[in-house]
This record gives C-alpha cells, structure tokens and sequence, in this order.
C-alpha cells in the first residue's frame, strides 16, 4: 500500500455544473421519489415537480443527479443567465 493510494480520492466526487434550475413536466411526473431520494444534499424534487415549480433551492449544487435518474424523463436542467449583456 502506497502513500499514493492513501490519499486517493473516488471519481464520484460532485460538482456544481452551471447556474441554473432544475424544471418538471407535471403532468409526466408518477411522484415514484426517486429524484429526491438520489439528491446529495437531501432537496424535497418531487414536490418541486408536483407543484410545478422550478428548483430554486439556494442550496442545489445543480449537480444533474436528480435529472439523470428520473425514469420517465420528466426533469430537465434549465440554464440561467445572470450575467446579460447591456
């Protein structure tokens, strides 16, 4: 066992993407959880998509988990600009 190896680091590790919002397709969403179950950081998604409302959470890492498991598709990562130009 190496020195290397101790401090070896999991490729799993999360990033903040963009800046942006995870938005829903209601009338698509089945509320199966699994999109709040998969959130590192332990956002309510599913009731964000049953309301209809767009991810906003101060707190989201827009890190893509939830979007990227959803099974029926029914999320979608939707950029923002904070920065427009004059």
């Amino acid at each position: 066992m190496g020195f290397k190896r101790l401090f070896h680091q999991e490729k799993t590790k999360r990033q903040t993407l963009v800046t942006g919002q995870v938005v829903s397709e209601t009338a698509r969403c089945v509320q199966c959880g699994v999109c709040s179950f998969s959130c590192p950081i332990n956002i309510d998604v599913r009731r964000h998509a049953w309301l209809g409302q767009p991810v906003e959470d101060s707190h989201c890492l827009t890190c893509g988990e939830c979007v990227k498991r959803c099974p029926r598709g029914v999320l979608s990562f939707e950029r923002t600009h904070i920065f427009k130009g004059a």
